[in-house]
């Protein structure tokens, strides 16, 4: 199996819509950090984990993972992901990675609170916050 990970330099932070402002301590830096555009990202059959690990990695961000739930959801931590994305937001990235290790399993969600970006089932995302909140699908 190939593992590959390409990231060609932060760029400059660029507008990003979010369902309501930041909350929590903390929740306004990550929803920076989601707002930063990526020149180019590209994974091919790498691990879900290894992917957040990389994200957390580059973004010097604190990530928490109901991998119980996703595991109940058929989604793994070893699930292999593959994508190719250019001048994308970190925060469509992120939506876009959790959407190929979902699949036809799972639709996965994340959202920031207390200064964490938290990865469950979307299920679970929408019964543990309100209508309004420092989210993305």
């Amino acid at each position: 199996m190939i593992r590959t990970f390409v990231v060609l330099a932060l760029a400059a932070f660029t507008p990003g819509a979010l369902c309501a402002p930041a909350t929590q301590p903390g929740d306004a830096a990550h929803v920076d950090l989601l707002d930063r555009t990526l020149p180019e990202i590209a994974v091919d059959a790498v691990a879900l984990g290894d992917a957040i690990d990389f994200l957390r990695d580059i973004l010097g961000a604190k990530f928490e993972v109901n991998w119980q739930a996703l595991n109940e959801a058929g989604v793994r931590a070893d699930s292999p992901i593959s994508v190719r994305l250019r001048n994308i937001i970190v925060g469509k990235a992120l939506a876009m990675i959790l959407d190929e290790a979902g699949k036809d399993r799972a639709k996965l969600a994340y959202w920031i609170d207390g200064g964490v970006i938290r990865i469950d089932t979307a299920e679970n995302r929408a019964k543990r916050l309100p209508s309004t909140c420092s989210s993305r699908p």
